[in-house]
């Protein structure tokens, strides 16, 4: 009788047995699935972080050239500015003596100059490593008289 028992197969048990089954098959899909969505949804913020990286390198690389143009014109406004500041200081100096005759004064006066310098930077992007920092670079258009300082 109790070969009867072991024998014999109830549907129920079965169909328990064949859902549990289906049950499992079914964990086993999702989490595939969830593991697989991850993983693209990685690709896809690797793939954000690769194209941002690359466009902060061309704005980075934009901002440095820019600054190199502005840091160039700043040498050539000060040669210029010299230049005109010669010029404008003979300029006084003669109308200067003309009003000094007039006036009979031995006084001097100090000429006026045309421009003034103070501090001067220009933007910079330095990288290191994964960073990048903004920064600036001090322009120093008389470096020549630091050196005799």
């Amino acid at each position: 009788m109790l070969s009867l028992l072991v024998n014999h197969k109830d549907p129920q048990v079965t169909a328990f047995s064949e859902l549990g089954a289906e049950i499992s098959e079914l964990d086993k899909y999702w989490r595939e699935v969830a593991e697989s969505t991850r993983q693209e949804e990685l690709e896809k913020l690797r793939c954000k972080l690769e194209v941002g990286v690359q466009e902060l390198t061309v704005i980075a690389n934009k901002i440095n050239s820019l600054a190199n143009e502005i840091k160039n014109l700043l040498f050539t406004f000060k040669e210029i500015a010299v230049e005109v500041n010669r010029n404008y200081h003979l300029l006084q100096q003669h109308l200067n003596l003309k009003v000094a005759k007039l006036n009979k004064s031995k006084r001097r006066l100090i000429p006026l100059n045309i421009w003034d310098v103070h501090d001067l930077s220009i933007p910079n992007v330095v990288r290191r490593g994964t960073k990048f920092i903004l920064t600036k670079q001090i322009v120093n258009l008389f470096p020549a008289q630091d050196t005799q300082a």
